[in-house]
């Protein structure tokens, strides 16, 4: 492997012939914040690429309404008061789980941040095309009706 230094934390890795990677690395070798890899189309960014949780066992569906089983993962909380309400706490991961005391359960369907428990009812993508993982749309868990969590694209929620 080749690494080129781009400035404090963030080199440039290159593993074979095509294969790159701009990535911070932290003390123990992981990746943070964000890392860049080629993709299909053009580089591909990926939010908290080492640190984002992975969904585990639960019902999905699309927008549309057809059952589906993402392979996601959260890189990103947001809790609103109920499901169109307001934002009572938005964070990356880095803040959700170091500053804030943030902390999955049961897979990513659950969080516990500033002593309240929130369901997840909502993942949303950016732009699967240039950016992976999913944001996680968070109700208070007393107020969550039991239905399948849907999987959106940030241009459908209009």
């Amino acid at each position: 492997m080749q690494k080129i230094e781009l400035m404090k934390g963030w080199a440039l890795e290159f593993v074979g012939f095509g294969n790159f990677e701009i990535v911070n690395r932290d003390e123990a070798g992981g990746r943070r914040f964000f890392s860049v890899v080629p993709g299909p189309y053009s580089p591909v960014m990926e939010e908290e690429p080492d640190g984002a949780e992975p969904l585990g066992v639960g019902t999905y569906r699309t927008r549309g309404g057809e059952h589906c089983s993402p392979e996601a993962r959260v890189k990103g909380v947001i809790c609103k008061e109920s499901a169109g309400g307001k934002i009572l706490y938005q964070g990356n991961l880095t803040n959700f789980r170091t500053k804030d005391g943030g902390v999955f359960q049961d897979g990513a369907h659950v969080v516990e941040v500033q002593g309240r428990r929130w369901r997840l009812y909502r993942l949303m993508a950016e732009n699967q095309a240039r950016l992976r993982g999913y944001v996680g749309f968070y109700c208070p868990e007393e107020s969550h009706d039991g239905s399948p969590v849907e999987i959106c694209q940030a241009f459908q929620l209009g």
